[in-house]
């Protein structure tokens, strides 16, 4: 028997076909992309919160379409913005497309097959919200944009953004060029990056060579107050010497040397009566009569 597979593939959950409701919720900047038919150019993504339609776990279904970052008279951005927000965009218009963040409108969507054989739902076109409609809901999802520019990248954002998407962008030349700039946190160090670690290492050299220098001051002033003692003769230290023992007594008052006085009287008040006549008596009493050499010798010669 040969190796068995399972589909294990868990079809996404899509969103019946029709016109709902919607709130322009998150705009992404590609950046140049490459078509195999069409060529490079430069992708924006909108992504749409469903207003009306909930999936299975209660959240609203997301719509993704994805625009050429231009606005020719035929491009989709441009047909899809006058019909969207009811402006007319004439050759040499700039529009800011931040405007549109937050911006409520009527999007149909349509199941279509995808090349892999998977299908999705895709937004078939975007208009504006009938007057009858009244006041839409407020979105449930962040609403937030992220372009590839200095001022325009989030690194946040782009963290939070699907892998297929983060994908996409890091292959951009956008992308390479953020990197150069250190904008982003990319695996390698970009040559900016690279640049601002240098002048942060001088950075670090500098407090280490200022302690080095407040080192040597330090030495240098321990040598000055040796210098002193060096430069003082014997005479000098010897009236120190006599000044440290003088400073003892004359810090003493006539308080202390008076105590001082009754601690020598303390013995002699302490001896009592008797003790004074014991030693009187033992000085009246006659010391023993030493024997003389020759009376000793002359024992020894009875014997």
């Amino acid at each position: 028997m040969g190796m068995q597979l399972t589909n294990e593939f868990e079809p996404k959950e899509l969103c019946p076909d029709g016109t709902y409701a919607a709130r322009c919720i998150r705009i992404i900047d590609m950046g140049t992309q490459t078509h195999k038919v069409y060529g490079d150019s430069r992708k924006v993504n909108f992504v749409f919160e469903n207003l009306d339609e909930e999936n299975e776990d209660g959240d609203p279904h997301l719509h993704y379409r994805t625009f050429n970052a231009k606005l020719t008279p035929k491009a989709d951005l441009t047909k899809a913005i006058s019909k969207w927000m009811k402006v007319k965009i004439e050759k040499g218009d700039t529009y800011d497309l931040d405007d549109l963040l937050n911006q409520p409108c009527m999007i149909t969507v349509e199941t279509q097959e995808k090349d892999d054989g998977d299908e999705r739902s895709v937004i078939t076109s975007i208009t504006s919200v009938p007057k009858s409609m009244g006041k839409l809901p407020k979105a449930t999802n962040d609403v937030y944009s992220m372009y590839l520019t200095e001022d325009g990248f989030d690194q946040d954002i782009f963290d939070d953004l699907p892998e297929w998407m983060q994908n996409a962008i890091k292959e951009s030349p956008e992308w390479e060029e953020l990197e150069e700039a250190g904008v982003v946190k990319g695996k390698g160090k970009s040559k900016g990056k690279k640049k601002r670690d240098e002048d942060e290492d001088d950075e670090d050299e500098r407090p280490v060579r200022r302690s080095r220098r407040k080192a040597v001051e330090e030495e240098d002033e321990e040598e000055e107050d040796d210098q002193p003692r060096r430069r003082r003769g014997k005479k000098v230290e010897e009236e120190e010497e006599e000044e440290e023992e003088e400073q003892p007594r004359r810090r003493r008052g006539k308080k202390v040397e008076e105590e001082e006085e009754e601690e020598e009287e303390q013995p002699k008040r302490r001896r009592g009566k008797k003790v004074e006549e014991e030693e009187e008596e033992d000085d009246d009493e006659p010391a023993p009569p030493r024997r003389s050499r020759t009376a000793k010798t002359a024992g020894r010669r009875r014997r």
